[in-house]
């Protein structure tokens, strides 16, 4: 689930809540309407678009989605467990019979601790449906890309860097902070352009 948070071009807001097909249907709709998307390390996302009008004169709009369990920052070791469920054909819970009364997640022939399986649930960033199937969540996919493109601008220069070696340099402060949310926007694009057919049918399922 997601708080929504709506901004009209006034200034004015309005908050409600999302569920996960509703924000997946929210961000394919933005993306083909060619909105900015940008994704949030916490696992949400900010949508924003100008509408151009001669009461209003492009201004600016925007709707946010924050998942109501925050992914929170992702380790190395969390993140190839995630790749790790997302790779194979079918991941379960299980019984872990080291500890028992605690769960361990099945991933094809590899099994995924108690103590990482209980970050992947606590956080929501895996989700059964109702075969007891796993998947990544919504959440867990937008924070991974958001932590993945994490960007930062040095004013001494100045110049925009990505952690994915998106670099480029700007003749001012203002300049930077555009290309910078033009290089989120387009991962972002490429981000909803990405999911498959296949996880857009397990969301709604």
């Amino acid at each position: 689930m997601f708080t929504e948070k709506i901004t009209s071009e006034s200034g004015s807001e309005s908050r409600g809540t999302a569920t996960e097909v509703h924000a997946l249907s929210l961000l394919r709709r933005s993306y083909n309407r060619g909105y900015a998307i940008t994704a949030t390390r916490e696992g949400g996302a900010l949508i924003r678009w100008r509408k151009v009008n001669p009461a209003t004169s492009g201004a600016l709009r925007s709707i946010s989605l924050r998942p109501q369990t925050e992914v929170g920052d992702l380790s190395e070791e969390t993140r190839r467990k995630l790749a790790l469920i997302d790779s194979v054909r079918v991941a379960r819970y299980a019984r872990s019979i080291e500890r028992p009364g605690c769960r361990i997640i099945e991933a094809g022939t590899y099994e995924i601790p108690v103590a990482q399986t209980d970050v992947l649930t606590a956080h929501r960033l895996v989700v059964a449906d109702r075969n007891g199937r796993l998947r990544l969540t919504l959440s867990a996919r937008l924070a991974q890309i958001a932590q993945e493109h994490a960007s930062v601008i040095d004013p001494s220069a100045p110049v925009v860097t990505c952690l994915c070696g998106f670099t480029v340099h700007a003749r001012d402060d203002e300049k930077a902070a555009q290309l910078q949310h033009a290089h989120q926007a387009r991962v972002g694009a490429l981000f909803v352009e990405s999911l498959s057919a296949t996880f857009t049918a397990a969301v709604a399922a």
